[in-house]
């Protein structure tokens, strides 16, 4: 169940990412991104190849759970793509 406090937005996307980053280093490779829209239920895999463009509206309605943020921030950076 989602609170009330979540109305404000749109879209609610819970993102995972796995990728490369050398000890103490920035992410050097992003290898695929998983994320759900929990609103819709809609669910996002890319790949490697499919990594050129994010597949998220980042308007001021969407609201982007992360775990580790620094990381997913990182695995963004890397794939050249604006931030939340």
């Amino acid at each position: 169940m989602i609170p009330d406090s979540f109305n404000r937005w749109r879209k609610v996307w819970v993102i995972d990412t796995e990728y490369r980053r050398p000890d103490g280093e920035k992410v050097d490779q992003a290898h695929c991104l998983v994320a759900i829209e929990r609103r819709s239920g809609q669910v996002v895999r890319l790949w490697r190849d499919e990594l050129a463009t994010g597949p998220f509206s980042l308007g001021d309605d969407a609201l982007f759970v992360m775990y580790i943020a620094d990381a997913e921030m990182g695995f963004f950076e890397a794939c050249e793509w604006e931030f939340p």
